[in-house]
Formats: C-alpha cells, sequence, structure tokens
C-alpha cells in the first residue's frame, strides 16, 4: 500500500515563473519555486520540496538504525573503518543542518 504524500507539486499551477507546492490536506501554500521559467530545474526542486516530509522520515529511520545497530548486519556506527560510517556522518550532518 503506497503512503498518500501530504506535500505535492501543485499541477494545477498555470504560472509560467513559478510552480508551486503545495499540503495536499489543506491546499495551502507550502513554497514557490521561482526561476524566471518553469522547466526542468524548477519542477525538480519543486518536486524535492514536495519530497522533503518523506525524505526526513527516510533519513531519520536510517540514522536511528545506524545508532542502534538495528540495521541488518549493522553494528552502531562509530569507527572510521566502519563501511557505513561516512553515510553515518553525511546523514547526522544533514540532520544537524536541519535542526539548525
Amino acid at each position: 500500500m503506497e503512503k498518500q504524500t501530504r506535500w505535492v507539486v501543485n499541477e494545477e499551477d498555470t504560472r509560467d515563473e513559478a510552480l508551486g507546492v503545495i499540503d495536499s490536506y489543506t491546499g495551502e501554500t507550502i513554497a514557490d519555486v521561482f526561476l524566471g521559467h518553469r522547466g526542468g530545474e524548477c519542477e525538480a526542486n519543486a518536486a524535492l520540496i514536495a519530497a522533503a516530509p518523506e525524505l526526513l522520515e527516510a533519513v531519520r529511520a536510517v540514522q536511528n538504525g545506524f545508532l542502534d545497530g538495528s540495521i541488518k548486519f549493522a553494528t552502531p556506527r562509530q569507527t572510521e573503518s566502519d563501511p557505513y560510517h561516512k553515510a553515518n556522518i553525511l546523514i547526522c550532518a544533514a540532520m544537524d543542518k536541519l535542526r539548525g
């Protein structure tokens, strides 16, 4: 069963200069992406913003698995020789940036 995405790219947005991301439950605008024209980069940025809640949830799950060793065949991430160390460092840095 596919989970319904709450934030979505507003496919009904007809502006040439922007593309909106809305809350599909409330219709509230989450973000407008402006690049002077619609195109690949504008649509990619809007899609990334729309996916942000799901990406955050996924990163938190992986981070928790790294920290507690619950990822299959994994132990808590502590040393640079660990094959997942770099991914763990990147995830922790991204989460720290998110938290401010």
